[in-house]
C-alpha cells in the first residue's frame, strides 16, 4: 500500500509514453489482422483464468507458459515485462513490482497449475531476495523462473557470487527460462533495421547459456 502513489505516477508516465509511441503490431496491418489484434486487447482470458482455459480448449492447447506482462499492453509495475527492468529505476520498486506479479500469477494459475505454467519474476540484482522469491514461488506452485539475460548492471553468470543462487534453483527443482527479447538491446538504424534488430536480439538473450556452460555452472 505504501507504494500506491509511486505506482500511480509510474502508470501515468507509462501510458503517456505509450500514447505517443507507434505500435509495431498495427503498422501496415491488414484489416483482418487489425480486427484480431483488437480482439486480443479485449480478451477476457487476460484476467479470467477460466476464460483462458476455455479458449485453450477451443484451440486444442494442452498447456500454456505464462510470462510476465499482459497481451493488453499492461506492463509489470516498474519493469518492462520480460526483462529485469530499467537499472535507473529504484531496485526496491522493481522487486516489489515483480512480487506483485508473482502474487497475481500464483492466484491466476491456481485454478489449473498443471496447464497454466506460471513464470515467476526474480530480483536478480539482489541474490538473497531472489532466493527468497524462488522459494516463495515454488511454495505457491509457480512452474518456472524468469532468468534475466546478462546485462552490464549485474555480474555475468560465470561469477562465483551466484553459487548460492544455483544451489537454491537446484533445491526448488524449477527450470530457468530466458525470454527471447531480454538482456542488452542492440541499436540498429537504416535499411532493414527492424529485422536486423530482431535477428541480433536472439544473441543477447542466449548469452547466459555460454556463460554458464564455459563458466563451470
Amino acid at each position: 500500500e505504501k507504494h500506491l502513489a509511486a505506482f500511480d505516477e509510474y502508470a501515468s508516465a507509462y501510458r503517456g509514453a505509450l500514447a505517443t509511441m507507434p505500435d509495431p503490431m498495427i503498422q501496415d496491418a491488414t484489416a483482418p489482422a487489425l480486427e484480431a489484434y483488437e480482439a486480443l486487447l479485449a480478451c477476457e482470458g487476460l484476467h479470467d483464468p477460466h476464460a483462458f482455459l476455455r479458449d485453450m480448449d477451443a484451440e486444442g492447447i494442452a498447456a500454456q507458459v505464462i510470462f510476465a506482462g499482459g497481451g493488453n499492453k499492461e506492463p509489470l509495475p516498474w519493469s518492462d515485462g520480460f526483462n529485469a527492468g530499467d537499472p535507473r529505476t529504484d531496485p526496491l520498486l522493481r522487486a516489489v513490482g515483480g512480487h506483485v506479479w508473482n502474487q497475481w500469477l500464483a492466484e491466476f494459475v491456481s485454478v489449473a497449475p498443471d496447464r497454466l505454467l506460471g513464470v515467476m519474476q526474480i530480483p536478480i540484482w539482489d541474490l538473497p531476495a531472489a532466493i527468497d522469491e524462488i522459494r516463495w514461488g515454488k511454495e505457491h506452485r509457480l512452474a518456472a523462473i524468469n532468468f534475466p539475460a546478462p546485462r552490464a548492471d549485474y555480474p555475468t553468470y560465470n561469477d562465483p557470487v551466484y553459487e548460492p543462487f544455483w544451489s537454491a534453483v537446484e533445491e526448488v527443482d524449477l527450470p530457468l527460462v530466458c525470454h527471447v527479447a531480454s538482456g542488452t538491446r542492440p541499436t540498429v538504424a537504416g535499411p532493414g533495421a527492424l529485422l536486423i534488430f530482431a535477428t541480433e536480439l536472439q544473441f543477447y538473450s542466449r548469452r547466459a547459456f555460454g556463460q554458464m556452460a564455459f563458466g563451470g555452472v
